[in-house]
């Protein structure tokens, strides 16, 4: 997201929502380095953004337990939206940039 978008949201969202991306940028570019960040943040931006513009609606939280980078999830149900994850995707295997989608969120895409 460029500065330009950041500037343009309103303030009391913009506060909220700029260190939990902040933190998941430099999250993602630490775990698999500027190409993944990049790939990563293009399947995660139009969630977010959803998110950003819809604050009522979702909750947009950032890195916890188990990999997660980014999560987006409905305000009323809790149900994830969508999820950043850098986890083995196997049992003792590599880490892996992925993220998942309902229906089925225990299916992994890859994306790194």
């Amino acid at each position: 997201m460029s500065g330009q978008d950041v500037h343009n949201l309103d303030p009391s969202v913009q506060g909220q929502w700029v260190p939990i991306a902040a933190a998941a940028i430099r999250l993602l570019t630490s775990k698999v380095g500027r190409e993944g960040m990049t790939k990563g943040w293009a399947l995660a931006r139009p969630y977010v953004d959803k998110a950003i513009k819809a604050p009522n609606t979702y909750i947009l939280e950032g890195a916890g337990g188990g990999g997660r980078i980014i999560q987006v999830r409905l305000r009323k149900t809790g149900a994830v939206v969508f999820r950043l994850d850098y986890f083995p995707i196997k049992t003792g295997g590599p880490n892996v940039l992925h993220y998942h989608i309902p229906p089925n969120l225990k299916n992994h895409y890859e994306v790194f």
